[in-house]
């Protein structure tokens, strides 16, 4: 017999790992988000003298773009904003500006949202002479949401209460169990690997720490 098994977010909920909304909330408001010197964004502390304007103008840049993700769901008024909706918008605005990728569709939308993004550089209290651009500022908030999710949930929890699931995975009378995760934490291969069981996740060997 052959077994998919398709699991979100609430399989880690119980190990503490916070909820997509909780996560979202974060990046959206940059609660104990701070930025450091080398550009890269932590949790509690940092320590760039600048960061708090940095955090606030990326916040707003964000917030702007969930006004344009609530809009184009007005359709499905439960169909809230998260992160990976803001990750992949911000994505196509940096790629743009970048010139990295032509996508003339996007030229009406980022149109629309320039003077927005400009006011927001504007009003941001950086130094005239270093003040970002606007593909800094979209490249800061890709950065920023890799970041504050990784921080987020680079927290080692326990899994023992999915002793149920590890023992129905080996399970003898299973010939071939897929497990398909749309988390972006660890718990389920840690768990597996603490259960003694093989899988294959797509990726290599450990190499300095890093697969």
């Amino acid at each position: 017999m052959k077994i998919v098994v398709l699991v979100g977010s609430g399989l880690s909920v119980p190990a503490g790992y916070p909820r997509t909304a909780d996560l979202t909330a974060r990046v959206m408001f940059g609660r104990d988000v701070f930025r450091n010197t080398d550009s890269s964004y932590s949790l509690d502390s940092g320590n760039d003298p600048e960061g708090p304007a940095a955090v606030a103008m990326v916040v707003a840049f964000l917030q702007r773009l969930g006004k344009l993700v609530t809009g184009y769901y007005s359709h499905r008024p439960n169909r809230l904003v998260n992160y990976e909706d803001l990750a992949y918008l911000v994505g196509q605005f940096a790629d743009s500006e970048s010139g990295e990728y032509d996508n003339p569709a996007l030229g009406p939308l980022l149109a629309s949202l320039r003077p927005d993004v400009e006011a927001i550089l504007e009003q941001g209290g950086q130094d005239p002479d270093r003040r970002w651009s606007v593909l800094e500022l979209a490249t800061e908030a890709r950065h920023y949401i890799a970041d504050v999710v990784w921080r987020s949930l680079q927290q080692e929890h326990g899994g023992d209460y999915l002793a149920s699931f590890v023992q129905f995975v080996r399970d003898d009378r299973l010939e071939d169990v897929s497990i398909f995760t749309l988390n972006h934490d660890p718990l389920l291969e840690r768990t597996f690997r603490a259960g003694g069981l093989e899988f294959a996740d797509g990726f290599g060997d450990p190499v300095n720490g890093v697969r």
